[in-house]
């Protein structure tokens, strides 16, 4: 009994000593979580965001991860975590730990492509406007010609008839 209390009283001072002499003992803090910094984007089709997952608490390592998405369709994640919208819809895109421990997500929307199914049909409306106010212009000159050519030969007849009277 001595002996253990001798041991104790031995491994106090030597706790005291640790303290008074400014040694800690620092334990790395564990991971608890990972997240991201938004819960949620929107994208237009085409465009590409970086998500950037922090690890918890502040300040420990983050492990690797693996990404992926709900809709392939809707948004395309690369390993590294950068986004690529593709078309119109919502996907949620989530980042793993390898181990499977800790996840977390966002939510991508992405807003829906012009559709050009009738874009053809557009530009042919527009076409053949102006083909028709091109052809009103020019009927509408050369109608505005013939009356001036029209009204400047009444003018010389005028003037040959008063010559001749």
């Amino acid at each position: 009994m001595k002996k253990r209390a001798r041991v104790l009283s031995g491994l106090l001072i030597l706790g005291l000593c640790f303290c008074s002499t400014g040694f800690a003992i620092s334990v790395p803090a564990q991971l608890t979580g990972i997240s991201f910094p938004v819960q949620e984007i929107m994208l237009a089709p085409d465009e590409t965001y970086q998500l950037t997952p922090s690890a918890l608490p502040e300040g420990t390592a983050l492990p690797q991860l693996s990404y992926s998405s709900s809709d392939m369709e809707v948004a395309q994640v690369q390993p590294n975590g950068m986004v690529t919208a593709i078309n119109g819809g919502t996907a949620v895109v989530t980042a793993k730990t390898i181990s499977g421990n800790f996840s977390t997500e966002c939510v991508v929307r992405v807003t829906k492509r012009e559709s050009s199914q009738w874009s053809w049909l557009i530009i042919l409306i527009e076409a053949l406007i102006f083909i028709i106010f091109i052809f009103i212009f020019t009927l509408s000159y050369k109608n505005f010609v013939y009356q001036k050519m029209k009204k400047e030969f009444r003018q010389s007849r005028r003037e040959q008839n008063h010559f001749r009277e």
